[in-house]
């Protein structure tokens, strides 16, 4: 009786199969590159010409400590020092600074120097030629593998070549097989087809119960073989187009690099063995856990029975052992036993095996070999650094990596890999664009395969922790994706014992104004590293992307070490004074600080640029303002100066500057310390101060320097003012009409007018608004009213601000 095996299908989720000739981009330089000595737009020294240095007496003498103290005094300003390092007869010396800094910045010191001193007469960085320490590849498809690169999403690769190219190290890919293709041919070794049913291997085979001899003459059963090729699993009745699934993993992981050709691989020097396990039915159980046991060494063999007669049969034994297994398939259900077994013998011989999690929308407990234990479950990022929309996602998933995604049906979103552009049968080589977990998780088993080279003795429990631990930040939501985002070269560094993060960090700052930051950062450090030390980096980068490595106070760098490896061990929470008054060395806005822990600048600077922000404070730019009310005020009358901004200091001090009458009378007269924006100063206009004044404000922080000067303001004070109330007629008949007329002078714009007064020797009205003054005089005419007659009196107050300005005599009429 036949024994009928569940099938895994694969993981792809979708493919748009494209020739491609893409042109390489040329790498551009990026501001943010570290101020580190492998690296080039780095230098540590000036050299400086002087005019009148006709011998190496008269040179000595203008470089002797005391009459180069313009120099020094220009580095320490930029957190440096400076030595005389060489001279020669024509006035050229060479300076060193104290450590490297990016030419950007050494052009600005440079120019700063021959400022400072007369003699000089030119002042330039000493430039250095290097080649980038991480390789740009010529392969003609690199500008459109955004996986690959480094940026929030990529993993980074180019700086995990520098430190492995994952040579000798041998992945297992369990899936539809192969295509030859030259861009990976070379990295290919012999490995095993282990489809049973020669119907879905389609490999030309007779079958089983016919045995045969392999080219090494050990026996076939079935469709076994040693030829790993893929035949195409296209299906006919659904209808579907063959996938060349393997092909493209196998691409992801090693395509030659920097060949000129194609793409470029992960781990482009390690050797692929094929382990075809799926035709057009997809995979079995049994046949996934024999290719996942025979790759590490194991013996598979068996009885097989047709028509009631047994036979025994022996795979060949595999010679060339795995350390790396990626299977990109699923199915729905638990882990099968045979599996996990196999999966737990592969452990056993030190292999780490990876799975994608699939690529149904849903958690992937419900999916194997994604839920199989001690495997390495991958769930799929687009290249925001979301989750892929398709990828499944939980618990059991373990890291994420790029898996692409076809927005807008275009293609530049997703992952550019080897193909064929067979539709059935095999046809020409070509590259293809893909998305799925299945593309991610090749991704991980490249990283690991560079891993392992640098570390050989590592186990697969230390490899998932490295892996967990190095991973960076989510940059987009991607809940359920496990630890972080795959990092190749953190992973490698750490692989390789150098690797050290802190994990969880925050920072205070005061004063983050854009002259004089001062920023407190505390580190709760976690190491995830053996005997180990590193160095806190404080960076300060400038909207020009100039940038400036700052050395914090109050850290030991030997207070962070671990006695365990490849553990996180919690060492306690740090407060570090980064910056203190006039360290920083520049005035410039938009300036960010960076507070970080790495091996090196660069390690740190490359975390950084993946969304590892340890700690992060942003001096956004400085802004203030001056507003005045009223602009025109009468003698006697209250006005205030409201002092407005964004991104002032604390405790920041305020100085008047204007002139009165386009005289200077304020410069530089202190009003006080301000803590609050805005805040309002008032007055009270006096006698003697008539006249026209303008106004502005300069903000200065704790040490004296102005961090912002408002804008001008201007206002009139007016002399004394005066004002009168007429009424006509003074005996006003019964429905004829009479008025009110008020006048005067210095009486601001706008002022208003308060009746007060008695009808018939009763007060009738005490201080009702009776009208706004806009211009003089002012004219009101009435009508007479029956119910109105009787004998008035009438005044007015003028107020301005609510503040009485002026008050006019009396007026009587009498209505009839």
């Amino acid at each position: 009786m036949n024994r009928r095996t569940k099938r895994i299908s694969l993981y792809k989720k979708y493919s748009i199969i494209l020739s491609l000739a893409l042109a390489m981009q040329a790498a551009t330089g990026d501001p943010s590159t570290p101020a580190d000595s492998n690296y080039l737009g780095t230098t540590n020294e000036i050299v400086i010409w002087y005019k009148n240095a006709n011998s190496l007496d008269a040179l000595t003498e203008t470089t002797s400590k005391t009459n180069t103290s313009k120099i020094h005094a220009a580095a320490i300003r930029h957190g440096r020092k400076m030595e005389l390092l060489n001279a020669n007869e024509f006035g050229r010396t060479i300076w060193k600074l104290d450590r490297y800094i990016f030419n950007a910045d050494a052009e600005i010191l440079a120019a700063e120097i021959k400022k400072s001193d007369s003699r000089i007469s030119s002042a330039q960085p000493n430039y250095r030629m290097l080649a980038p320490q991480s390789m740009t590849p010529n392969d003609p498809n690199w500008s459109a593998q955004w996986n690959m690169q480094n940026s929030l999403v990529g993993i980074n690769a180019p700086a995990a070549w520098d430190l492995s190219t994952g040579a000798g190290v041998i992945v297992g890919v369990s899936d539809t097989g192969y295509r030859p293709h030259p861009d990976f041919n070379s990295n290919l070794i012999q490995g095993m087809d282990f489809i049973m049913a020669e119907v879905i291997g389609r490999d030309g085979q007779v079958g089983w119960p016919d045995v045969k001899a392999s080219r090494t003459h050990y026996p076939v059963f079935g469709d076994r073989d040693r030829d790993a090729t893929d035949m195409g699993d296209y299906h006919l009745s659904w209808p579907r187009d063959s996938s060349w699934h393997g092909t493209c993993l196998i691409g992801i992981i090693a395509s030659k690099t920097n060949n000129g050709t194609g793409n470029a691989g992960i781990a482009y020097d390690a050797k692929i063995l094929p382990l075809r396990v799926a035709g057009w039915q997809g995979a079995s159980d049994t046949d996934l856990a024999d290719s996942i046991y025979w790759a590490v060494g194991g013996g598979v063999k068996g009885r097989q029975y047709h028509m009631g007669q047994p036979v025994d049969f022996t795979l060949e034994k595999n010679r060339t052992l795995a350390r790396v297994i990626n299977v990109s398939m699923r199915r729905s259900g638990a882990c099968a036993e045979n599996v996990q077994w196999a999966i737990n013998e592969a452990r056993k011989a030190g292999a780490v095996v990876i799975a994608a999690a699939g690529n149904d929308n849903q958690d992937v407990s419900g999916n194997t070999p994604a839920n199989c234990d001690g495997v390495i479950t991958v769930a799929a990022l687009e290249p925001s650094g979301a989750r892929a929309s398709y990828s499944n996602f939980g618990s059991k998933v373990d890291i994420a990596a790029p898996g692409g995604a076809f927005i807008n049906n275009s293609v530049r979103d997703a992952i550019v890999t080897p193909s064929n552009d067979g539709k059935t049968t095999p046809g020409k080589d070509n590259y293809s664009y893909e998305v799925g977990t299945s593309l991610a998780a090749p991704h991980v088993s490249g990283v690991v395969a560079l891993m392992l080279l640098a570390n050989p003795n590592l186990s697969p429990d230390q490899v998932e922790t490295i892996l967990k631990a190095t991973s960076h930040r989510f940059v987009g939501s991607c809940a359920g994706c496990g630890a972080g985002m795959l990092d190749a070269y953190s992973a490698v560094l750490a692989a390789k014992g150098m690797f050290i993060r802190p994990f969880t960090a925050n920072a205070t700052g005061t004063n983050l104004d854009t002259s004089r930051p001062s920023l407190n950062v505390t580190l709760n450090v976690e190491q995830s590293d053996i005997g180990k030390t590193g160095n806190i980096y404080i960076q300060a980068v400038t909207k020009n992307g100039s940038s400036y490595f700052l050395l914090p106070t109050g850290w030991v760098s030997s207070e962070i070490s671990a006695p365990l490896p490849y553990r996180i061990t919690t060492l306690g929470t740090h407060e570090i004074p980064v910056l203190t008054g006039s360290q920083l060395p520049f005035q410039v806005a938009d300036l960010k600080i960076y507070a970080g822990y790495g091996l090196n600048e660069y390690d740190f600077v490359t975390n950084r640029r993946h969304g590892l922000l340890y700690a992060f404070a942003d001096t956004q730019p400085t802004t203030c303002s001056l507003t005045v009310a009223p602009s025109v005020i009468a003698k006697g009358a209250e006005f205030s100066y409201t002092v407005g901004g964004a991104n002032l200091p604390n405790n920041a001090q305020v100085f008047w500057y204007g002139t009165k009458d386009g005289v200077a009378d304020a410069n530089g007269d202190l009003q006080g310390n301000i803590s609050v924006f805005p805040t309002a100063y008032r007055f009270v206009s006096q006698a003697g101060q008539k006249g026209k004044y303008v106004r502005y404000l300069q903000i200065r922080n704790s040490i004296g320097e102005t961090v912002c000067t408002t804008n001008a303001v201007s206002t009139e004070m007016l002399a004394a003012p005066t004002c009168t109330l007429s009424s006509s007629p003074a005996v006003v008949p019964a429905g004829k009409p009479y008025s009110y007329a008020i006048n005067g002078a210095n009486l601001p714009p706008n002022s208003e007018a308060y009746v007060f007064g008695t009808k018939n020797g009763i007060p009738d009205v005490s201080g009702a608004f009776f009208s706004t003054l806009v211009a003089l005089p002012a004219d009101y005419a009435y009508t007479n009213q029956q119910g109105w007659a009787g004998t008035y009196h009438r005044y007015m107050e003028i107020r301005q601000g609510g503040v009485t300005i002026c008050k006019t005599n009396t007026v009587s009429n009498t209505l009839q």
